[in-house]
């Protein structure tokens, strides 16, 4: 995985509604988890199209 694109990740979904124990990447099923449900709170968020695009990067 591209540790860039993960702490870039990391910074944006620090400032979102998901729980914290999910705003710190360990392995694919976060990043599985986060494609399937940040777009249930943060749809609104300001980074969220970053941050999708993101995920996408790295999946």
């Amino acid at each position: 995985m591209d540790r860039k694109k993960i702490q870039d990740l990391e910074a944006i979904i620090s400032t979102m509604d998901i729980p914290f124990y999910r705003k710190i990447i360990k392995s694919k099923n976060s990043i599985r988890w986060l494609n399937k449900n940040l777009k249930i709170r943060n749809f609104q968020h300001k980074d969220y199209q970053l941050a999708e695009q993101l995920i996408k990067d790295l999946l």
